[in-house]
């Protein structure tokens, strides 16, 4: 870390501990969009975190994949394909809703939901109420 980046953290009230805990965190890359301007998926991928699957890895669809059952469970598949590999491009309805059991009541859509979206977030599985 430069000095310049520590003078940051410290005028904008990280403490020394904050500085420590993130001093070896590198942004490996980010991304906006599922593809590129020809239609074609866009791979951003972390060599460790994805250590396996990076060439696969697309930040957009992976955190697009974030559901739940109406159970509060999550997607078993967790945006992965059958051979292990991640999967990229644009999300895919039918990772979301039965397409063969067409329900015009449904709120959400007019197909019945598998899983609902948990909006781009998967450590909401983990979320615990604060302790008091």
């Amino acid at each position: 870390m430069t000095a310049e980046l520590i003078k940051m953290f410290k005028d904008a009230g990280f403490s020394d501990e904050w500085q420590q805990e993130w001093s070896n965190y590198r942004l490996k890359g980010s991304q906006i969009d599922f593809t590129d301007s020809t239609g074609a998926a866009v791979l951003v991928g972390n060599s460790v975190t994805e250590n396996g699957f990076v060439q696969t890895s697309s930040c957009m669809t992976c955190h697009g994949n974030t559901a739940i059952d109406s159970t509060g469970a999550p997607n078993p598949s967790i945006g992965f394909t059958l051979d292990g590999q991640s999967r990229n491009g644009p999300l895919d309805p039918g990772w979301f809703y039965d397409l063969n059991n067409f329900d015009p009541a449904q709120q959400f859509g007019r197909y019945k939901v598998i899983y609902y979206p948990v909006d781009f977030v998967w450590a909401i599985f983990r979320a615990q109420p604060k302790k008091q």
